[in-house]
């Protein structure tokens, strides 16, 4: 099963996930950034925290993007 990692940027800034997740497919990997997203921006609102411009970078197990997530877009 494949590595999928879920990167988090804002701006220049990349916060890098090391330990990613083991997902049967991209689709699935794109699925779970969305989510990922959901719960970020709850925990956002709890602490009361702007959401940015904040991405979600997710990346296969050779460290190649295979998509990018605004997190502000999980809003609408």
């Amino acid at each position: 099963m494949p590595r999928y990692y879920f990167h988090i940027r804002e701006g220049s800034v990349l916060i890098p996930d090391d330990e990613g997740l083991n997902l049967t497919d991209a689709e699935s990997a794109m699925r779970e950034a969305r989510e990922s997203a959901r719960d970020f921006v709850v925990d956002a609102l709890m602490m009361r925290r702007a959401v940015g411009d904040q991405k979600i970078e997710v990346a296969d197990n050779l460290g190649h993007v295979i998509g990018t997530l605004k997190i502000a877009d999980v809003l609408g």
